[in-house]
């Protein structure tokens, strides 16, 4: 793709969840740091900075950690309705995810997911650079986790609740040199 380049909109749906599930899965990926808005009580527009932990393309889920402790949760349980924004600056790319959400302290699905981000963190501990590098730069928290005295898997299920987003429209924007390309896409639609 040159910076000239727009994807036609007949690919920006599977470029779009090609492009979650990349952010999903790689560290480094722009994507990775989306913002989630929610509701508050008073139903006022709500927003943070959150890292996409997991992407299925095929059952059109976004997967979210946060601490069980956090408002967020409570706002989500209020009205699940929610919005994710990511961007990619490197192809002028911006998505607009809307969905319904659902929050998990156990049962399986909470399960996979610590033991999922066990692993990850133990790889970061190992490796000094990547620790230093990727870790503490992708999520500021990564730090606490990493020096605590042990990352047993249930201390860990303790610190973690699961955001499960049921993906039901994907707004797409990209901005080139050639223009400009907006899509939005209804999931429910079949």
């Amino acid at each position: 793709m040159t910076a000239d380049d727009l994807i036609p909109e007949g690919r920006a749906l599977a470029e779009a969840w090609a492009r979650l599930a990349r952010a999903a899965d790689d560290l480094t990926h722009p994507m990775r740091l989306l913002t989630l808005a929610t509701a508050d009580a008073s139903g006022d527009p709500d927003a943070r900075l959150m890292i996409l932990r997991g992407a299925d393309t095929d059952a059109g889920r976004l997967w979210l950690h946060a601490d069980p402790g956090s408002p967020k949760l409570d706002q989500i349980r209020a009205r699940p309705r929610v919005c994710l924004v990511a961007w990619d600056p490197r192809d002028g790319v911006m998505l607009r995810v809307y969905g319904s959400a659902a929050t998990h302290t156990g049962g399986a699905l909470h399960a996979d997911h610590v033991q999922h981000l066990g692993r990850g963190l133990r790889r970061l501990a190992d490796d000094d650079i990547a620790r230093r590098e990727i870790g503490a730069q992708r999520d500021p928290r990564a730090e606490s986790f990493l020096s605590a005295p042990t990352l047993d898997a249930e201390a860990l299920a303790r610190r973690t609740a699961v955001i499960d987003v049921r993906v039901d429209r994907i707004g797409w924007l990209q901005t080139r040199r050639a223009g400009v390309r907006r899509a939005v896409f209804d999931l429910t639609s079949g």
